[in-house]
C-alpha cells in the first residue's frame, strides 16, 4: 500500500513536470531520484516523510561518495517534488525540502564531463533557453565559443536531415550538424527571440553575445551545479566522446579545427574504463 502511494505520487509529479515544459531528461532524472528516496524510506511512503528524514537521506547518500553534481541534482529533485506537493490539495502544508542546500565543486577542471555532470548542468539551466542551447551546441559540435557567438541566424539552416550551422573562423569554414537535442534547444531559443539582431546569440538587451559574457555565465552555472569545469570542458568532452565512439582521429581533428595530429591526441581516452564510459555517453540523450 505504502509503495502504491509513493508510486502514484511520483507518477503524478512526473506528469506535472511534463505539463510545465520540463525536458524529458529532467523528468526521468527527478522521478528516478524520487524512486531512490521511496526505496530508502520503505515501508513508509513519501507522504509520511518529515524534514529530518530528508536530511538523513541526503547525508547517507553523500557519505556513499556522491559528487557535488549528484548532490545538487538530488536536492533539486526533492525541492521540486515537495514544493509541488505543498501546492497540491492533500499535500504537505509546506515544502519540507526547502531547507536542503546545494554544494559547490572545489576549484579545478575535469578532462571531460560525465552524463551525471551534464544532467546537473542542464538542471541548473532549466528555463534558460539561451544558455541551454549554447551548452548543447558546444557539446554536440565541438566548436569554439568564439566561433559560436560569431555566427548569425542566417547561418542556421533547417533541412530534411536536420539543422546545419555554418561556422566561420580565421583560416577555415565548415558546416556542423548538432544533435537532435541541441537542435531542438536552439530552435526553441530562436523562436523565443523578439529582437531583430542578426546575431545567433544575444544579450538580454538584444546585443550580440560576447565570449566574456558566456564565460562569466557558465562560471556561475558550473558552480551552481557543483561541477568542475569551464567552457573548454565542453569542447574536450566532444572530442573524447567522438574518439571513444570509434571516429577516426583525423575526422576528430577536422571537426575541431586542429592544425596538427598531435593536438588531437589529448582527446583519446586514456584507459579502457574511460573508453567505455565516454562511448556509452555518446550514444545517449542527456
Amino acid at each position: 500500500m505504502q509503495s502504491t502511494v509513493s508510486e502514484d505520487l511520483i507518477s503524478a509529479f512526473g506528469q506535472w513536470l511534463t505539463r510545465e515544459g520540463r525536458s524529458p531528461s529532467t523528468v526521468r532524472t527527478y522521478c528516478a531520484e524520487l524512486g531512490l528516496l521511496s526505496a530508502w524510506a520503505a515501508p513508509a511512503s513519501l507522504a509520511d516523510l518529515a524534514p529530518a528524514d530528508l536530511d538523513r537521506y541526503v547525508r547517507a547518500a553523500d557519505e556513499r561518495g556522491a559528487s557535488p553534481a549528484t548532490h545538487n541534482v538530488r536536492v533539486a529533485a526533492l525541492r521540486a517534488f515537495f514544493g509541488w506537493w505543498a501546492r497540491t490539495a492533500g499535500g504537505k502544508p509546506e515544502n519540507i525540502a526547502a531547507h536542503l542546500g546545494t554544494v559547490e565543486a572545489e576549484p579545478g577542471e575535469t578532462p571531460h564531463l560525465s552524463r551525471e555532470a551534464i544532467r546537473a548542468l542542464l538542471a541548473v539551466l532549466e528555463g534558460n533557453l539561451r544558455d541551454t542551447a549554447i551548452m548543447l551546441l558546444l557539446l554536440s559540435t565541438g566548436v569554439r565559443v568564439s566561433e559560436l557567438v560569431a555566427a548569425d541566424r542566417d547561418d542556421v539552416e533547417e533541412t530534411e536531415h536536420g539543422v546545419e550551422i555554418t561556422i566561420r573562423a580565421p583560416g577555415h569554414q565548415l558546416k556542423v550538424y548538432p544533435s537532435e537535442q541541441a537542435s531542438e534547444a536552439l530552435l526553441a531559443y530562436l523562436a523565443s527571440r523578439k529582437d531583430r539582431n542578426k546575431a545567433l546569440f544575444v544579450t538580454r538587451s538584444g546585443r550580440r553575445l560576447a565570449v566574456r559574457s558566456v564565460q562569466a555565465a557558465f562560471a556561475r552555472h558550473f558552480r551552481a551545479a557543483g561541477v568542475k569545469g569551464s567552457l573548454r570542458t565542453f569542447r574536450h568532452t566532444f572530442g573524447v566522446h567522438r574518439a571513444a565512439a570509434g571516429m577516426e582521429m583525423g575526422h576528430v581533428q577536422r571537426l575541431l579545427g586542429l592544425r596538427t595530429a598531435r593536438s588531437v591526441e589529448r582527446y583519446r581516452p586514456e584507459t579502457p574504463q574511460d573508453l567505455r564510459m565516454a562511448a556509452r555517453q555518446t550514444e545517449e540523450h542527456y
